[in-house]
């Protein structure tokens, strides 16, 4: 069967397309920011896989409508795989160039803080102190600085997630059942995935059109055709002339005899 593309297939395609070669070339750029060449197989194979994930999504959604088929369902399954594993690849790809754009972000912020300073100054400190006093073997003082060591550390790690106001929204927005440092690790995931997956549906969607059912023409031969005839020119020259068409007339259009000709002018008078 034909199909067709409405407006609303194809303001998906551009959307979904502007939105998978944007992430395509950002993680492009990040590859050769980090390897300082072009021609990197990297880039080809990160431009590949981010293609063929979408076009095997794509290809699963059409093997499911014939989906009352067993090739149909193996193939919307095997496609799956192939579109999971695809996913997993580019969100590494672009979660390296989201985090480390963030990580550098954040640090400039904590290097900044005096507090995280004073804390960080005292983790070092209380360190050798423990490298010290647990060298000769682990004793009731070692004990004690190692608790200390441990306490400094987590001191460090909140005061560090607290300067991250993302990681502390996301928090807020979940009542607390993420907390602040989890939510600021796995925060440079969320987008660059909704992102990915957004422009996959839309590209999926625009792809797939609407089928258009096939028209039947029915092709009449022999005296069903010239019947046909008959009555196309007995209903136009009724709407034409206001009257019926002598039976000479109806003989001489269709083709047939004059008994012929005086049955369908009766049988189309009416109508």
């Amino acid at each position: 069967m034909k199909r067709t593309w409405s407006t609303l297939h194809i303001i998906a395609l551009l959307i979904g397309g502007y939105i998978l070669i944007t992430e395509i070339f950002s993680n492009v750029e990040h590859i050769v920011h980090g390897t300082k060449s072009l021609y990197n197989p990297a880039v080809f194979i990160a431009i590949g896989v981010s293609i063929g994930t979408v076009f095997a999504f794509a290809m699963a959604m059409d093997s499911l409508e014939e989906w009352k088929k067993l090739s149909s369902w193996v193939n919307a399954i095997g496609l799956m795989i192939a579109f999971i594993f695809g996913t997993a690849f580019t969100l590494s790809t672009t979660l390296d160039r989201t985090a480390t754009a963030r990580d550098s972000q954040l640090n400039v912020v904590r290097m900044n803080d005096k507090e995280l300073n004073l804390l960080i100054d005292n983790l070092q400190k209380v360190s050798l102190q423990s490298a010290r006093e647990c060298g000769s073997g682990r004793g009731q003082k070692c004990e004690a600085i190692s608790a200390e060591v441990k306490l400094v550390e987590t001191r460090v790690e909140a005061k560090k997630a607290s300067l991250d106001s993302m990681g502390k929204r996301i928090s807020s927005a979940t009542g607390g059942l993420i907390d602040a440092e989890t939510a600021s690790i796995f925060q440079p995931m969320f987008l660059p995935l909704a992102m990915f997956l957004m422009g996959t549906f839309m590209i999926s969607y625009g792809m797939k059109g609407r089928l258009v059912q096939p028209e039947f023409k029915i092709c009449l031969t022999g005296m069903a055709a010239k019947e046909d005839k008959a009555r196309r020119f007995i209903n136009e020259y009724k709407t034409t002339n206001g009257g019926l068409p002598s039976v000479i007339e109806v003989k001489k259009v269709a083709d047939v005899s004059y008994p012929t000709a005086k049955l369908y002018l009766r049988k189309f008078a009416r109508g």
